[in-house]
């Protein structure tokens, strides 16, 4: 036999003496329903065992043959009954170690339970043990959730009884079964008035369980069946057989209660045979694990379970197949679904709850079983739950609903309110779209006077650039000066650069930088002065005037400009920042004189980011964005629509390249090379946007172009786009929020 099969047979072996010891008869055939290949075993096994039982019996009838004679179980002797004072015993039910009998007591006129131990567990010494101690646990606990014992005695052969008090009703277990039967006929009210009910029961449960371990005792087989619900009422929790003391903490001592201390009974140090006894579906994962170490934690999780039964209408491990092993397994790793995966209508905070108690930890469980009372006694009332996080709309609902009055003259505020912000707002909705016609064509026209600004912003820079570029002083020192720059050329190149720039600051023209390069592509001055003086730049676009930068050292075709030009987006070599420049080309005569020759090129450039031009004459939450419409090749390849300025623009420079950079989509420069005219679009995202938020806005943008006169010289569109945008109104929302704010109070109150 494999050790699996051992095992399954040890198990099928378990669930066949559970069935004996509850009275309930199990074929072998039914057992080995899944494993047929046992059954020869099985029979085998239980044939032993009942030759043992067999020998049990008759010895225990020996002993019992005056007091009981050949009597059934479910019958009991009269006489023996009316030596201790009681009448007309019927049997009532059976258990694990005992049976009870309801009898009539002649001296108080009252009826009263009666509990004898089952005459085949006489001769275990263990059982034996363990009944007695039920009923000296159960007789010193004085409190309401348990059952008060009367008297305790043997019959003349010794076996044990106690008397105590008869409470008319039923289990937690069958008030549960009953809740879920019938819950679907039931109308939403009926439904939660029986739910708190049980979660009342519940509470009455872990007080007394508190009280229990207060005393220093845990029960060890708490569960629904052990759970006594009265007519009236009263709950009680019974079948103290497992109980057992346990060393009180700091909080039980400080209850001021005694510690309860079994007497006659070793029940400090259970046998290794007693460990991990319980009902599986509800012991804790230490008591299934058969840990020696017990705490009040383990009757906690028992609580939760107990909970878990409540709430989800099966236990925990509910099926869970292959035995009482393979269910020990599955609680000693905490591996059972959660309550809302069963039902998604489980209270939140009541599974929150359930879980804590059933945490894997008991360090992370509920210190004591009145800390679990509190938390559903919290949710019972309305209140915070510790164990939830709740969602934060949650804390004003359940203020509302604790103050229903309040709640109700909140609602008629809130209502007048709504019908004036209704009223406000078909009012304001109908200047709204009176007004939007005026804003669009407010927003066109910033566009068009945007883009007519920036035209003649470039045209005084070209018309600054070839005045400079015709200094007489400048031509002939560069008429000396074509080869690389000499150290003795330097002085008068400076001096060259500083007065252009003074100039032009002059007649408020601001640059980035100004330079100067001869016919060779030799950088000869620049300011402000940077290591670039003395470099060869003829493969820049703004020198050669191909539309793209070519690798160091490439000469373009045509090698140099012939006219102003605006450059492609480059990279400056001193200090990585993007700009476009502005050149003209130097001339050594004018235009038609025989020995006219090119000399060099002057130019100007701005950082991508700064247009000065762009931030002022424009309305409130209106911004401005320059794009390039030509082609730029910072990824390698030929790209359109980079923006040059936007507010979100900062330094930037090339190392930032490895983000992808700002640019209009391709169906809107599509849409812009097809339109002549400018136009809006009234659903606009900003490339350029930043964070979730800002990604969030829509916006209404008009589109213009910037015509520059010599467009048309440059072999390809290299033109600029102006965008105007406002973020679209959003006012609208903020009624809609009203409203769904004031539907989920109402209902919230009316719950």
């Amino acid at each position: 036999m494999t050790p699996e099969q051992q095992q399954r047979l040890d198990d099928l072996l378990d669930l066949w003496e559970e069935a004996q010891e509850a009275g309930k008869d199990i074929s072998p055939e039914s057992l080995c329903e899944k494993n047929p290949e046992l059954l020869p075993l099985l029979k085998q096994q239980i044939q032993s065992l009942e030759q043992i039982d067999e020998v049990l019996e008759t010895r225990t009838d020996a002993l019992q043959e005056d007091a009981m004679g050949d009597l059934p179980e479910s019958t009991i002797n009269e006489d023996l009954i009316a030596s201790i004072g009681l009448t007309d015993a019927q049997f009532h039910a059976e258990g694990a170690l005992g049976r009870v009998y309801v009898a009539k007591d002649k001296q108080l006129n009252r009826e009263v339970a009666i509990k004898f131990m089952q005459k085949r567990h006489m001769l275990d010494r263990q059982r034996r043990e363990r009944f007695c101690l039920e009923a000296e646990i159960t007789s010193r606990l004085y409190h309401p959730g348990v059952v008060p014992v009367h008297g305790i005695g043997e019959t003349k052969d010794g076996r044990p009884f106690y008397v105590m008090q008869f409470v008319r009703g039923e289990t937690m277990q069958q008030s549960i079964n009953q809740f879920y039967e019938h819950a679907p006929e039931w109308g939403a009210h009926r439904r939660n008035l029986e739910f708190r009910n049980l979660l009342s029961h519940f509470v009455t449960v872990c007080n007394t369980i508190a009280y229990a371990h207060n005393r220093g005792i845990i029960h060890r087989d708490l569960k629904p069946e052990n759970v006594i619900i009265g007519r009236y009422g009263e709950t009680m929790v019974v079948d103290w057989g497992l109980a057992m003391p346990v060393d009180r903490d700091e909080a039980a001592r400080a209850s001021g209660e005694k510690t309860l201390f079994p007497s006659n009974h070793e029940v400090r140090q259970r046998q290794a045979t007693d460990h991990g006894a319980g009902t599986p579906a509800y012991m804790s994962p230490e008591q299934a694990a058969g840990q020696n170490a017990m705490s009040v934690s383990s009757d906690v999780y028992s609580l939760g379970s107990i909970l878990y039964k409540i709430l989800c209408g099966k236990s925990p491990v509910d099926g869970i197949s292959g035995g009482l092993q393979r269910i020990r397994e599955h609680i000693a790793q905490g591996d059972w679904p959660h309550p809302r995966s069963i039902d998604s209508n489980c209270p939140r905070p009541l599974e929150s709850i359930c879980l804590k108690a059933m945490n894997l930890q008991p360090s992370n469980r509920y210190n004591t079983a009145l800390e679990l009372a509190s938390e559903v006694e919290r949710y019972l009332a309305d209140e915070k739950v510790k164990a939830y996080d709740e969602p934060p709309l949650e804390t004003p609902l359940r203020f509302f609903r604790q103050h229903r009055r309040m709640g109700q003259v909140t609602i008629v505020s809130v209502s007048l309110l709504l019908l004036v912000l209704v009223w406000s707002a078909v009012r304001l909705g109908i200047a709204a779209r009176e007004s939007e016609v005026v804003n669009k064509d407010l927003l066109s026209s910033a566009a068009k006077l945007t883009a007519v600004t920036v035209q003649k912003e470039m045209d005084g820079r070209w018309f600054l650039l070839e005045k400079e570029a015709g200094n007489q002083k400048l031509i002939q020192r560069l008429v000396q000066s074509q080869g690389p720059l000499q150290e003795s050329n330097r002085i008068p190149f400076v001096d060259l650069i500083q007065a252009v720039k003074d100039r032009a600051t002059r007649d408020g023209v601001e640059a980035e930088t100004w330079f100067i390069c001869n016919a060779s592509g030799i950088q000869m001055a620049r300011f402000p002065s940077a290591p670039s003086i003395g470099g060869m730049y003829a493969h820049r676009d703004y020198f050669h005037g191909n539309g793209i930068d070519l690798e160091e050292g490439e000469q373009g075709s045509p090698p140099h400009i012939t006219g102003e030009y605006l450059s492609v987006p480059y990279s400056s070599s001193n200090d990585k920042t993007l700009k476009v420049a502005l050149t003209c080309p130097i001339y050594s005569h004018q235009e038609g004189e025989p020995e006219r020759r090119f000399l060099g090129v002057l130019g100007m450039s701005i950082k991508l980011g700064v247009f000065e031009v762009l931030t002022g004459n424009l309305s409130e939450g209106q911004i401005a964005v320059l794009a390039n419409f030509g082609s730029d090749h910072f990824t390698g390849r030929e790209n359109k629509g980079l923006l040059l300025h936007h507010p979100n623009l900062e330094d930037w420079k090339e190392s930032n390249i490895a983000k992808p950079l700002p640019r209009l989509d391709k169906a809107l420069l599509n849409r812009l090379e097809n339109s002549s005219k400018g136009f809006q679009i009234a659903d606009y995202q900003d490339p350029a946007a930043r964070t979730t938020k800002e990604k969030g806005v829509r916006w209404t943008a008009a589109f213009e172009h910037v015509k520059f006169p010599h467009q048309t010289d440059w072999g390809q569109d290299r033109g600029w786009i102006i965008i105007v945008q406002r973020p679209n109104r959003l006012g609208g929302i903020g009624i809609y929020g009203a409203m769904i704010v004031f539907i989920l109070i109402t209902k919230s109150i009316c719950a």
